[in-house]
């Protein structure tokens, strides 16, 4: 039987210390915290994607800039797409893309 994880808290996130390798914890229902060698801290959302069955991962933001709560809320609205069929990740490209596009052409 597959282990729930309990949820991350602040003061968790917090107390989490850089090591040798980038690592992460785990928060529930693919939202993750990844901890760089330099001490960077940032959200993550792992999911399976509609369009291909692969496993992607869209990161969210860095921490404490990004709270716990706004990513928790974030990954709640991404879940719903992913629900519909729609890449998330995918979807973030061809929006920057187009934001690219809009400031190269003014």
């Amino acid at each position: 039987m597959p282990k729930i994880p309990t949820p991350l808290t602040d003061r968790e996130i917090r107390a989490l210390k850089p090591k040798d390798k980038i690592y992460k914890k785990c928060d529930g229902r693919g939202l993750y915290i990844f901890v760089d060698p330099s001490g960077r801290k940032y959200f993550a959302l792992e999911y399976k994607s509609p369009a291909d069955n692969k496993i992607k991962r869209l990161n969210l933001g860095d921490f404490p800039e990004f709270s716990l709560a706004m990513a928790r809320e974030e990954r709640f609205k991404l879940e719903q797409k992913v629900r519909d069929g729609i890449d998330v990740k995918r979807e973030s490209e061809i929006n920057e893309q187009a934001n690219f596009k809009k400031l190269a052409q003014r």
